[in-house]
């Protein structure tokens, strides 16, 4: 029984490093305007629902993040 169970822990946690490393590898290589995508819609969104202060803040903390 412990065999099976670390054989099982073995593979939940290899399953667990493959799905983040897939995706965060393509968003810092040649796949990383999706996300970008992404964040001009959240921004798009955000204008028509939340002031355009909290826009503007969003839009530098993004503009800061690209620049890093």
């Amino acid at each position: 029984m412990p065999p099976a169970g670390g054989a099982g822990r073995a593979r939940t946690w290899t399953r667990a490093v493959d799905a983040p490393a897939g995706p965060g590898s393509q968003c810092l290589g040649s796949e990383f305007a999706p996300p970008w995508l992404l964040f001009f819609i959240i921004i798009i969104i955000t204008t028509t629902t939340i002031t355009t202060t909290t826009t503007t803040t969003i839009i530098i903390i993004i503009i800061a993040i690209a620049l890093l």
